[in-house]
């Protein structure tokens, strides 16, 4: 199994949850992001998730990681 991917997969299943099933888009483009959400009956996104997962109770970012969330926001 792929590295992170037991925490992706709780990630959907969370977001779908939370936002329905029709509004989580998996996107596997790149190392950018794992998924969209889209606002309900509109043509927008509303959020933007990447998921990170971690053993240890704190997660202290990488430098790698910190220009894959700039690459998102940008």
């Amino acid at each position: 199994m792929r590295k992170g991917y037991r925490y992706e997969y709780l990630a959907k299943k969370k977001l779908i949850e939370k936002y329905g099933k029709q509004n989580v888009i998996k996107l596997a483009i790149g190392q950018s992001a794992d998924f969209i959400i889209l606002t309900p009956k509109e043509n927008k996104i509303e959020k933007i998730v990447e998921v990170k997962g971690t053993r240890k109770e704190k997660f202290y970012v990488k430098p790698r990681e910190r220009r894959q969330f700039q690459s998102i926001i940008e």
